[in-house]
């Protein structure tokens, strides 16, 4: 469950309501700013009128769609533009659907729930990273001598490749057909 901010007295509940509402004003529309931050346009509402107090990740994502800083949207400082803003709405929009993509890849890999859980929270929708974190995950869910023995036919020539192939294909093949092997 995420963890609520409610260490804010009442005013800097108000004061954040008033940052998330010049944010929103200066947006295309409510509606875009909410899909932006990832938000109902209700839970927006919420927050902005003070009802409700966002949750810290709910702050960062507001933060990012707003193109400020965390610390400017809780505390009032300096409004820097936050450095995941500066994509533009196609970018951030492709960026998520990769995320949603690679999260339905990451949800039929043969690994426990927690570790999909670990691995979808380092999504980063760049498809060469990604594809390197669930690499990654996939080899540290294989014993270590079958990982030895993957990273030995990486390391190998083509020619060495081959035979490793035919060698497991036909020791396959034979325990198939009731052999020793």
């Amino acid at each position: 469950m995420a963890r609520r901010t409610k260490n804010f007295s009442h005013a800097d509940q108000l004061e954040i309501a008033a940052r998330i509402q010049s944010l929103v004003a200066a947006a295309d529309s409510a509606r875009d700013f909410a899909a932006r931050a990832g938000l109902s346009s209700g839970g927006l509402s919420e927050y902005q009128s003070g009802k409700k107090v966002p949750t810290l990740a709910t702050l960062e994502r507001i933060a990012i769609a707003g193109n400020v800083t965390l610390e400017w949207l809780v505390a009032g400082n300096e409004a820097i533009p936050h450095p995941l803003a500066a994509e533009t709405r196609d970018e951030f929009i492709a960026r998520q659907r990769a995320i949603n993509t690679t999260s339905g890849i990451v949800d039929a890999l043969p690994i426990s729930d927690l570790y999909k859980v670990r691995l979808k929270a380092v999504l980063t929708g760049d498809p060469a990273r990604d594809g390197e974190l669930i690499a990654a995950a996939l080899q540290s869910q294989i014993p270590p001598d079958e990982a030895a023995l993957l990273d030995n036919y990486r390391h190998s020539s083509e020619a060495g490749r081959e035979a490793v192939r035919k060698t497991a294909f036909a020791l396959a093949e034979s325990k198939l057909e009731g052999g020793v092997a």
